[in-house]
């Protein structure tokens, strides 16, 4: 016999077995915080364009004494007392609010506005005295562990989860 050779040793499955319950419970760790991580920017998006809206419906206020309830462009087909609403703009093209990754898309002359994950509706009343609004952006697919956004004309900002406030 040749005593030359050398011994080859490889891993055990005992050393295996333990690598693998390591890469495992690291994973249960990563993969959920991720998740979390993912959603988070995802509301953040959301919750930019709601303060977009509400600084515009502020400016909007100033000039037509008047709440909107159109997100985009509007036509002036749509009349609030009197008043042609022409929209906050939100959607021009030299607007930079609704663009993105996951871009939202608002419908014109309407309220609303969606992406893969929320579907945003401002509600203006003008009816009232004071003059109010309020936006809710619904969760949808994967984002509803995440919560539903809401935010009014008085600057009441909420993140609601199962009836509970979440906070922004």
């Amino acid at each position: 016999m040749n005593s030359s050779y050398k011994k080859i040793r490889g891993f055990t499955l005992i050393e295996l077995m333990v690598t693998m319950v390591i890469v495992g419970v690291l994973m249960a760790i990563a993969i959920p915080a991720y998740q979390k991580s993912v959603q988070k920017g995802h509301r953040s998006q959301a919750e930019q364009l709601m303060q977009a809206i509400a600084s515009k419906q502020a400016e909007y206020m100033l000039d037509a004494r008047i709440y909107s309830g159109i997100v985009g462009t509007g036509s002036g087909g749509v009349t609030i007392n009197g008043t042609a609403d022409t929209g906050l703009r939100l959607t021009d093209p030299s607007s930079n609010q609704t663009s993105g990754s996951n871009a939202f898309t608002c419908a014109v002359d309407s309220g609303t506005c969606t992406n893969a994950f929320y579907s945003l509706v401002l509600t203006a009343n003008n009816a009232a005295t004071p003059p109010s609004y309020t936006m809710t952006a619904t969760a949808i697919g994967h984002q509803v562990g995440d919560g539903n956004l809401n935010l009014n004309s008085l600057g009441v900002k909420t993140r609601m989860l199962s009836g509970v406030d979440q906070g922004w």
